[in-house]
């Protein structure tokens, strides 16, 4: 059996082959799709706790745009009133921004420092991150510097620049994203981006806003989930246009707070889960440079499309079409729908693996370990995809065929003519071929004579 790289299933609207750029910056969309999955499950009870929760980041922004009035005669009771759901964010016992404003405004002498200190923070004429990073700094210094006057003694009355961002998205979301540095650094992580965002004055805040974007740039992709978010701000926030900033920061944060990572990058995580995921992590990354590599190719390609040859008359001999990077039981169903006989998923997903034997659908889950391979075939799976089987190596293959020779394995990543052959003797009962099959160089010179010729060499090699 040889398996065509071809048929990829994703949400609405894009190609896809594990990862995507956005924004200029490598996303992995295997992990983001991950979450998503989850967040989604959860929208209708995240929703509902936005809503009914005290404290919670939705009723900080109604209440502020309610309220919020730069030129109020009585400043400080008009700030009580707008700030009263961001001091259910914002206050700790250790650390209280928003009790210490309050505080300080009793003092008749500071109100106008205050009121002046938000007129200069709101003012954002130019959209300049950077100038919009250092009002920050200077607001959080400024204010910081009349608590230390005022309040020697009360050092938990104190300013962050990331507490002035707060106040900037309670002021402007649809132009900032909230800042939470655990919660940033989380997504980061398992997302494979570069980025430290720091805090305090190592505040970097245009790399956060660009890690940001690219979330916001990725949802296109879930027109579906868009649509939730709009009729949330409609019924919760009175149909504010937020650009999908809150709904990328909820993300984040739902993700952070609900659990939605693996172990070894989750809040509770110990010393040797993360020291295990950052290994895994760099085992990620070149496998993700690869990819990467590879879909440049691709874009390249589509960018300079040649002329298919002229296919009238002739016979479709293609016995089945399918359906890959399958990683949900609703992607299942569609696929299904859609006439996918065979579906191909990275991973081994219970769920995944029972939809496609409820459709009556070949399963074909993805593993790399003895563990993986036998759940998946315990769960039902007709065929188990071993990958990156050339990087696995021939002696890894060896061993684990030893003691699993029950389990029909496919070979797939890195097969081509020179070790086909021996895939097969160490008893793999079929190949997945992807570019060495068909090279990007011969489909843009339009040789398909060659291709022709490579197909028969592999399907000959087969028959050995």
């Amino acid at each position: 059996m040889i398996l065509s790289a071809g048929a990829v299933l994703k949400p609405a609207g894009r190609e896809s082959c594990g990862v995507a750029f956005t924004g200029g910056i490598l996303l992995n969309s295997e992990n983001l799709n991950t979450i998503l999955a989850q967040y989604i499950h959860d929208f209708a009870e995240l929703s509902l706790s936005q809503t009914s929760g005290e404290g919670s980041l939705w009723q900080a922004i109604d209440t502020f745009g309610a309220e919020w009035d730069i030129e109020a005669s009585d400043f400080p009771a008009m700030f009580a009133r707008a700030m009263q759901g961001a001091a259910d964010q914002l206050d700790t016992p250790a650390v209280q921004p928003v009790a210490g404003l309050k505080l300080l405004m009793m003092r008749d002498s500071e109100v106008e420092l205050v009121r002046e200190c938000f007129r200069w923070l709101y003012n954002d004429e130019d959209d300049d991150l950077k100038k919009r990073r250092g009002c920050a700094e200077m607001f959080a210094d400024q204010i910081t510097g009349r608590f230390r006057r005022c309040f020697p003694r009360m050092n938990k009355y104190t300013m962050t620049p990331a507490n002035a961002v707060y106040f900037l998205n309670l002021w402007m979301p649809e132009e900032n994203f909230f800042y939470i540095p655990a919660e940033a650094k989380a997504w980061a992580d398992f997302m494979e981006y570069p980025a430290e965002f720091g805090n305090g004055a190592s505040l970097d805040l245009a790399a956060y806003y660009a890690m940001c974007e690219d979330l916001v740039t990725a949802l296109a992709d879930y027109p579906d989930l868009i649509a939730q978010h709009k009729e949330r701000l409609r019924t919760q926030l009175g149909g504010i246009n937020d650009q999908l900033h809150l709904l990328a920061y909820d993300i984040l944060h739902a993700a952070y707070q609900r659990g939605y990572y693996p172990k070894g990058f989750s809040r509770n995580a110990t010393a040797k889960e993360r020291a295990k995921a950052v290994k895994e992590k760099q085992t990620r990354a070149e496998l993700c440079l690869q990819i990467a590599e590879k879909e440049q190719e691709l874009q390249e390609l589509q960018a300079a499309p040649v002329a298919l040859p002229d296919l009238t008359g002739c016979r479709i001999v293609h016995k089945m079409f399918g359906a890959g990077t399958v990683i949900s039981a609703q992607q299942v169903a569609v696929a299904a729908d859609a006439g996918a006989k065979f579906i191909i998923s990275p991973n081994t997903d219970e769920s995944v693996i029972a939809e496609t034997i409820k459709r009556g659908v070949v399963s074909i889950p993805g593993a790399a370990t003895p563990t993986e391979i036998l759940a998946a075939s315990r769960w039902g799976a007709d065929f188990v995809k071993l990958f990156p089987s050339a990087q696995l190596g021939f002696d890894y293959i060896k061993s684990i065929r030893a003691p699993i020779n029950q389990v029909k394995l496919l070979a797939t990543g890195g097969v081509n003519l020179d070790n086909i052959g021996m895939f097969l003797k160490l008893g793999m009962v079929g190949v997945g071929v992807g570019g060495n099959l068909c090279s990007k160089k011969l489909l843009a010179e339009g040789r398909y004579d060659e291709i022709t010729a490579t197909a028969k060499k592999f399907v000959a090699a087969l028959e050995i």
